[in-house]
């Protein structure tokens, strides 16, 4: 049976004043750290050693790319880091092992992964761990005020120290899997006359195994910081009561404008980065928009 542990710390803080009878405010807040860990697996090795939990993560020509094991967090990433790209076919000779290529099939423009076990190839053996999806933090802001019947509240929402495996790029960066509509990314690719782009050269066969290698290529900064929620909104009770129908009969009247997931802040370049540390191209959270009046008669 395995065992994880989850600590961490949380706080919780708000504010609220009435600076005189048109004007008040609130705001709030709360912050969370924490720090997931396996304890054990519950599985031990053909040895007798504590073993792990492999072989998930795979998606169309990528290999599985996360595993877990005691000292690390659930579902770690554990790929084979990248070294930037070949400029020049002196660099694929240049990165070579007692005198033969690491990457036999390199060319410029293809990735340079890193021979982590030093034995002259790149395999499964050449994994390390570069992060996992689980936030280390959580935060959200609330905020809020009103005037003379005019309101306003917000809701800012994120996380921080989390990654994602962009796996989605293997089919909208690559040229290997000819079934696909392309991102117009794809058109700084690199190339001679374009030598600064992170995209790896266009190859139908993809002979380095670019988009085919689980690499820390995929693997993105997920961390987001989005307003969540904006209203807006007019309270025009005051002004209908002036009727004396509606007065009678104690009337009330708001209309309001709310958004949802106006504007996110992320270094991520996918679609969207509250995907949960996976994307195999999700659809994102929609962005809405929405007008209403609200009635007691």
């Amino acid at each position: 049976q395995g065992q994880i542990r989850n600590s961490g710390v949380e706080l919780i803080a708000s504010w609220h004043d009435k600076l005189n009878k048109d004007f008040s405010y609130r705001v709030g807040g709360n912050f969370a750290y924490n720090k997931n860990m396996v304890i054990s697996t519950g599985v031990l090795d053909d040895e007798g050693n504590p073993g792990k939990w492999t072989g998930e993560g795979s998606f169309r020509m990528i290999d599985w790319i996360y595993q877990s094991e005691a000292g690390q967090p659930l579902n770690s990433f554990y790929v084979i880091k990248t070294d930037g790209i070949f400029q020049s076919l002196e660099d694929v000779y240049d990165y070579q092992k007692d005198g033969k290529l690491i990457q036999p099939g390199a060319q410029a423009g293809d990735l340079k992964f890193v021979d982590y076990n030093n034995d002259g190839k790149i395999d499964s053996n050449d994994r390390q761990y570069v992060g996992s999806a689980m936030p280390k933090f959580t935060y959200a802001l609330n905020a809020g005020l009103e005037w003379k019947g005019l309101s306003v509240d917000l809701l800012f929402q994120g996380v921080a120290g989390n990654k994602i495996a962009y796996v989605g790029k293997s089919m909208i960066l690559g040229d290997v899997e000819g079934n696909f509509n392309r991102s117009a990314e794809i058109l700084n690719a690199w190339s001679p006359t374009n030598t600064g782009s992170k995209i790896p050269r266009l190859s139908k066969n993809d002979p380095n195994g670019n988009w085919s290698t689980a690499s820390d290529y995929f693997i993105e900064d997920g961390s987001y910081l989005r307003l969540k929620n904006l209203t807006i909104g007019y309270d025009i009770t005051r002004h209908l009561q002036k009727l004396p129908h509606f007065a009678a009969r104690n009337s009330s009247c708001r209309v309001y404008m709310s958004a949802e997931n106006l504007f996110t802040i992320t270094k991520y370049t996918g679609m969207d980065p509250e995907v949960g540390g996976w994307d195999g191209l999700k659809y994102p959270v929609s962005r809405v928009i929405a007008f209403g009046v609200k009635i007691n008669y």
